[in-house]
């Protein structure tokens, strides 16, 4: 009996996968004269990709990035800063959806850094490698909707 209910077990997380996630190559520009940084990602795949909130900023939740404190840093000389923290409520369909061929662009102001004015118009570089995941069909009708 023991060795049964390990049995089912194992064939039904089996039947649960999780999407496979790939870097997204994505473009940085820093904008000074309006005091952010802008990303533009084109999906040049033959496929639907599906950013989550964590890896895009997304519109649902304000335009930012969810729970990224960690995971995006904008470097100026050298010395690192950290996107603020932003929690979202749960929120499993809010993901952004990019079609082959389509390019999603998205704003994050230096606010969200916390950087001092006086590095405003400094040399830039953003650490950040968001994932994406190939959108199910099941996956796009819930955001699309």
């Amino acid at each position: 009996m023991k060795y049964s209910i390990i049995v089912v077990i194992l064939m039904l997380t089996s039947c649960f996968r999780a999407p496979q996630l790939f870097v997204v190559n994505y473009q940085f520009i820093d904008i000074p004269a309006e005091k952010c940084i802008e990303l533009k990602f084109k999906n040049n795949l033959p496929y639907t990709v599906c950013l989550t909130p964590e890896m895009w900023p997304n519109k649902p939740i304000g335009g930012r990035l969810a729970s990224s404190g960690d995971r995006c840093f904008l470097v100026i000389n050298g010395e690192r800063f950290p996107l603020v923290r932003f929690n979202t409520e749960y929120c499993p369909y809010c993901a952004n959806i990019v079609d082959p061929g389509e390019t999603i662009t998205a704003w994050i102001p230096y606010a969200d850094f916390g950087i001092p004015e006086t590095l405003f118009h400094s040399e830039k570089h953003l650490e950040f490698s968001p994932t994406a995941f190939k959108c199910s069909h099941r996956w796009e009708n819930h955001v699309r909707r």
